[in-house]
Order: C-alpha cells, then structure tokens, then sequence
C-alpha cells in the first residue's frame, strides 16, 4: 500500500487518497470455502459460528426432537437391572423427575398400539411437542382404538405438516371424543344386549326358565337340549 504513513495531523488530502494504491481486504479470501461452510448443516453447538439466535433456537428444538427419538426406542427396549425397573435406572442416572420418566413409560406403552404415529415421530415428521399432545389425547381410549386413532392420524400427519403446529393435536383431541364416545355408546348397547337366563323352580320340580342368549350361546343351549331329550329313558 503506497503512503504507508498517514499524517496524524490530518493533512492528508482527498486527492491523496484517490491516488492511493489501497489493498482490497477480500483478496484473500477462500470463496469456495465460505459457500461451503453455508451449505454444511447448521450446528447449533458451534459456537464459533455466528447465527441468528432465532435459528439457534430453532436448530436446538430439531436436536430435541431428534434426541427423544432415540430416547423412546431406548426405553422402549430397556429391562430391569439390579433389581430396579428400568423407568428407575433411567430417572437414577439422567436426573430425570418421576413425572417425566413416567411419561415417557406412558408414552412408549400408547405409542406401541400406534405404530404408524410412532415412525412418523422418528422420520421427523412430527416434533417432541406434537407427540406429547397425541399421547395424552389418546390416554382415555383403549388399545383397540389406539389403533383406529393410528390409521387416522397417518393420513392427517402428512396433510397438516404446513399448517398451524396445535392444530393436529386439537384434531387429534376431536377424533378421540369422537372414538370414546364410540365406545361409550357400543358398551351401552352391549350391555342392554347382554345375556341373561333366569330359572324358576316349581315346587312340584317343574321349571321355567326365561332369557336373552346370544346366538352362540343358543345354539349350544339348542345342541344340549336336543341332546337331552334323545337320550333313552330309564
């Protein structure tokens, strides 16, 4: 750089400057690397990298989501040790509270009537976040609806991936009123169908017997009666 002095006085005129052959600082700079380093996957544990704190924020959850994946799959693998559950073992050594490792134990026992929920979770189609909402939705329902909640929530995964987070758990929420109130009405019918037989003995030993039989259970009623009335009479 020519003029390597610069006048502390202040005397160095414009047209001095303009003159002056000036160094470009970017000559030395490695474009190919700077691309690749923007292409790279974004660490949100390097802190050597300056980011938006809003894409580290964003970048930290993915890790989450990623983590508790596994997190799952290990608990859902894992057996007592020394005598202690697992669910112990794990609050033990990960400093974890009762209320959150049971709700992972919870999780993984909802989520094995959901398999199809469950990989979604683990191809990082759905966030920690959303699974917690589904799995306390469906807690109330039985294992076989667990299922029928599963074959719905496949399809609504993929077409709410764009919109609002909480929007699948609340329609998630709305499936499973609907599927308890299902139950709600098949127990009812069940049990005004339920079997009855009612016998009444007379005091000369006669009987009347009056009920409501399914139809398996009549057919075998049916085959014992005929059965006891071909039989010789001594």
């Amino acid at each position: 750089m020519q003029g390597e002095v610069i006048d502390p006085g202040g005397r160095v005129t414009a047209g001095d400057l303009l003159l002056t052959e000036l160094d470009d600082p970017f000559d030395e700079v490695d474009w190919d690397a700077v691309d690749a380093q923007r292409e790279a996957p974004f660490d949100p544990y390097d802190l050597h990298v300056p980011s938006d704190p809003l894409d580290v924020a964003v970048a930290a959850l993915r890790v989450v989501d990623r983590q508790m994946a596994k997190v799952l799959r290990a608990v859902a693998d894992a057996g007592p040790a020394d005598g202690l559950p697992a669910r112990r073992h794990t609050g033990l050594r990960a400093q974890a509270t009762g209320i959150d490792v049971g709700f992972l134990d919870r999780a993984v026992q909802t989520l094995a009537a959901m398999p199809l929920t469950w990989q979604a979770f683990d191809e990082g189609r759905l966030s920690w976040s959303q699974l917690r909402g589904i799995v306390l939705e469906a807690r109330p329902l039985s294992v076989a609806r667990r299922e029928v909640l599963d074959g719905l929530m496949a399809t609504l995964i993929d077409d709410t991936a764009d919109g609002e987070p909480d929007r699948l758990v609340e329609v998630c929420g709305d499936l499973v009123a609907r599927l308890d109130r299902d139950t709600a009405e098949a127990d009812e019918a069940g049990a005004e169908r339920s079997e009855r037989l009612v016998v009444q003995l007379g005091l000369d030993g006669w009987g009347h017997i009056t009920g409501d039989l399914a139809p398996e259970t009549t057919a075998t009623v049916c085959e014992a009666l005929d059965a006891a009335a071909d039989a010789p009479v001594d």
